[in-house]
């Protein structure tokens, strides 16, 4: 198995935590890719908190990805991902502890193209 860069960390971090902002409130799944979905994945890649397992009440900063970075992640999903596959693969995070992060190839690549560009 292929070690796993900190920006697929990263990622599976962001994708995480857009579902957990699209699962709070009154607000409906997504559907497929649109403008709620980036303005989720864009949040969840730009602004992530750090919430320590010791005392979660007590929140700091987390790891930011360059705007350009993210930006580059959500248009390779849209144009080579289909949206199911990458709606399941964010279902998958919220399961997972961040070091067992199995990233699927296409969503793979498509990072790997984003981080070889910037």
């Amino acid at each position: 198995m292929r070690p796993r860069s900190p920006r697929s960390i990263l990622l599976g971090v962001a994708l995480a935590s857009m579902l957990a902002l699209s699962a709070c409130g009154q607000q409906t799944q997504p559907t497929g890719y649109g403008e709620d979905y980036q303005k989720n994945f864009m949040l969840g890649c730009n602004e992530q908190t750090a919430v320590p397992e010791e005392n979660p009440e007590v929140t700091t900063p987390g790891p930011e990805a360059p705007k350009n970075f993210c930006e580059c992640v959500y248009d390779g999903l849209v144009e080579k991902v289909p949206f199911d596959d990458a709606k399941k693969f964010e279902e998958q995070q919220a399961k997972e502890d961040a070091g067992d992060i199995a990233v699927p190839k296409p969503i793979q690549k498509v990072i790997d193209s984003c981080t070889k560009d910037g």
